[in-house]
């Protein structure tokens, strides 16, 4: 059960995320650092999810989307170096700044929100970026701050659900 203390720090995860004061990023092999920090242990863990990649929430209280249309495609992954974007790599195609939870692809349209069920159960992702033009509506590029991190997702053949 999560205590006051650490429904306080929630709370302020939330406040921070929504007002935009601080670029919050939690990619997955960091959440038990920031966890840690707020006082949160491994079964809070299992009791939170993340939501529009800057909130934490109860699972409980989360407003599930039903998945629109389901379909199998190769999700890659990349960073904001030069050599694997552009000479703009904190900017999308879309004109946003970079952060965790977007994904680059060709043929859904700016702010489509997915999912990977097999991959990032408790994740929502949103469509800002494009990839290189040969490459067609089943391949996604999952965005990582770190090129190793990057790196170490390689290539997988998975499930993405667009949502509603």
């Amino acid at each position: 059960m999560l205590t006051t203390k650490n429904w306080l720090g929630l709370a302020l995860i939330t406040l921070i995320g929504l007002l935009g004061l601080y670029p919050f990023y939690l990619p997955e092999q960091e959440h038990a650092r920031a966890y840690g920090f707020f006082g949160l242990t491994e079964k809070d863990l299992s009791e939170l999810a993340i939501v529009e990649q800057t909130t934490l929430l109860p699972l409980s209280t989360i407003n599930h989307k039903q998945a629109t249309k389901k379909m199998k495609v190769v999700a890659t992954a990349y960073s904001p170096s030069v050599d694997e974007t552009d000479d703009t790599p904190f900017l999308t195609a879309s004109g946003n700044v970079v952060r965790d939870g977007i994904i680059a692809n060709n043929s859904l349209p700016f702010g489509t929100k997915v999912r990977f069920p097999e991959l990032f159960p408790h994740k929502i992702f949103v469509v800002e970026d494009r990839m290189h033009w040969r490459l067609g509506a089943n391949n996604v590029d999952l965005f990582f701050f770190s090129k190793q991190d990057a790196l170490n997702f390689g290539a997988r053949y998975t499930e993405m659900e667009i949502l509603d």
